[in-house]
C-alpha cells in the first residue's frame, strides 16, 4: 500500500500546485506587511488571512517565533 501512494494522480499533482501556490502566496504577504514592532500575532495573521481568501480551511500548527524569549 506504501507503494501505491508514492504515485500521485494528475489530480493530486495539481492540488499540490496550488496548495504550494497558495502557501507561497501567504509567506509573501507576511513579508510585504513585516514592521518594526510588529508582534508575532500581527504576522501570523496575514499567513492566515491569505490562506482562508485563496480556499485553505486551517492551519494544523504555528511554526513563528522571534526575537528574544
Amino acid at each position: 500500500m506504501e507503494q501505491a501512494r508514492r504515485i500521485k494522480s494528475s489530480e493530486e499533482l495539481e492540488l499540490m500546485r496550488w496548495t504550494i501556490a497558495v502557501c507561497e502566496r501567504g509567506i509573501q504577504r507576511m513579508h510585504d506587511a513585516l514592521r518594526p514592532g510588529m508582534t508575532e500575532n500581527e504576522l501570523w495573521a496575514w499567513l492566515h488571512y491569505e490562506n482562508v481568501r485563496h480556499g485553505g480551511e486551517w492551519i494544523e500548527t504555528r511554526l513563528l517565533a522571534s526575537g528574544p524569549r
